[in-house]
């Protein structure tokens, strides 16, 4: 064994070993339990039959470990059947089947083409007079160019949920969370909502008419939809959020640096070239002679703030994290410089592209920058109350839509209604555009319980 090499004393290799199986072992995962327990057997079964010294002892501890071991996973076990209680699994199983065995198709539209569709998901990018009041940045000039290249910058854009796992599906499939997958209230599992993303209404219809999707890997494989005809990694080897929180939570994480250049580890390093990948791939599908639906979700300006106004590196004196809103590992001050260096290197960067792509489409595309949420600088996640629901319910949005006048788009258009818009202007749709509501949540752990905050869309908040 390799630990031999470095431990001369038995004891201390089977020290170490309980060590690490304890450390797996109490991961505070809500899921995956059946690898849990796979893992745990198997490594006992390795300590078991690779040590014969110590199973020769007398007073060995081995016994002790695998009883240990196996309480843990009994209790494991046993909380994660507690919260898998707690899903109607009927019903969602049968939302699954109705999404996968859909037939929906769309009539070609009256002139015959198909033009390329880019739904460009720029993640927390809060709207422009938000973003003057809380952040102090004016964004006229990039709004004043995308206005010039013909797009549409909606001017009072509301989000209909505060959380990407929420807003992302729900746009996908053209309806709100409770309607395509009811009885979830009582479920802490965002992973459910993976399926709705990976193989949305949106892509069934778009594939009725001979579309591939192209999609990114974001680093959180939850919106990466995987499944896509094209789908574009930055790194060799792409872990799952399992194998990333192993790495993060276990004495693996010492392994990071040596894993950064080929994996998808959680590094800011990692996170700057998978931002970059995707902004550099982009404007690749242009001159394809097939139509493409591109799915890009970028994590700009979201924290974590990697990346400066310049585009350059910037190291943060706190752990790598996703964390944002009450959770963000920094001060107020810092949340707002950093999101606003990134806010102005994605400008630059997202002019550029925008600019290729309109210049080489064969076709006029289609193309939807909309943010999923808005910022989470006065967000609370654990409280509604103390949210500035202004903020996180304020996305950017704009829209290149050839041929249809910004008359044409209703100033209310919310992300629930964006697909149902486009079908019905381009490909011949009948969808009447939904009701909007506006929802954030009651609790953090439990995302599907909603609270109808439309009341307070556009109260006034300031900096403490």
């Amino acid at each position: 064994m390799i630990v031999k090499r470095f431990v001369a004393d038995w004891m201390k290799v089977e020290e170490s070993l309980v060590v690490i199986v304890l450390l797996f072992a109490l991961s505070p995962i809500f899921f995956w339990v059946t690898v849990r327990l796979l893992a745990l057997v198997y490594v006992s079964w390795q300590i078991y039959s690779r040590l014969p010294a110590l199973r020769s002892r007398k007073t060995s501890r081995l016994p002790l470990l695998l009883i240990g071991n196996a309480l843990l996973v009994v209790y494991s076990i046993g909380l994660n059947l507690s919260e898998y209680r707690n899903v109607t699994w009927s019903s969602y199983f049968s939302s699954l089947r109705n999404l996968r065995n859909s037939n929906a198709s769309l009539p070609l539209n009256a002139n015959g083409l198909k033009p390329d569709i880019y739904y460009i998901i720029l993640d927390g990018y809060v709207r422009s007079d938000v973003l003057k009041d809380l952040y102090d940045y004016d964004n006229s000039e990039f709004v004043n160019n995308l206005e010039m290249e013909g797009f549409v910058v909606a001017q009072q854009s509301h989000s209909n949920y505060a959380k990407t796992i929420l807003s992302v599906p729900s746009t996908l499939n053209m309806d709100y969370v409770d309607t395509f997958a009811p009885g979830l209230d009582d479920s802490k599992f965002w992973w459910l909502m993976e399926p709705f993303i990976d193989h949305s209404e949106v892509r069934t219809l778009l594939k009725s008419q001979g579309y591939q999707t192209v999609s990114f890997s974001t680093n959180w494989s939850l919106t990466d939809m995987n499944s896509a005809d094209i789908h574009l990694a930055a790194f060799p080897v792409e872990l799952t959020d399992f194998e990333q929180y192993l790495l993060q939570t276990t004495p693996l994480r010492l392994s990071q640096p040596f894993l950064q250049d080929s994996a998808s580890v959680f590094t800011s390093e990692t996170q700057r070239r998978t931002i970059l990948h995707t902004l550099g791939a982009l404007d690749d599908f242009v001159s394809d002679p097939d139509p493409v639906f591109v799915f890009a979700h970028i994590l700009l300006p979201h924290p974590p703030f990697v990346l400066d106004a310049e585009g350059k590196p910037v190291q943060s004196a706190t752990d790598f994290s996703f964390k944002d809103a009450e959770d963000f590992e920094g001060s107020s001050e810092e949340y707002r410089k950093g999101y606003k260096g990134q806010v102005e290197f994605l400008n630059s960067r997202l002019q550029e592209i925008l600019t290729t792509i309109l210049q080489q489409s064969n076709t006029p595309p289609i193309i939807i920058i909309q943010a999923d949420h808005g910022s989470g600088l006065l967000a609370y996640f654990a409280s509604v109350e103390k949210t500035c629901i202004r903020e996180r319910l304020s996305p950017f949005a704009a829209y290149y839509f050839p041929g249809v006048s910004a008359a044409e788009i209703p100033d209310n258009l919310t992300p629930v209604n964006l697909f149902r818009f486009v079908f019905n202007e381009y490909f011949g749709g009948n969808f009447s555009l939904l009701e909007n509501r506006y929802f954030y949540f009651a609790d953090p752990l439990y995302i599907y319980r909603d609270v109808d905050v439309g009341s307070g869309l556009d109260e006034t908040c300031t900096l403490p």
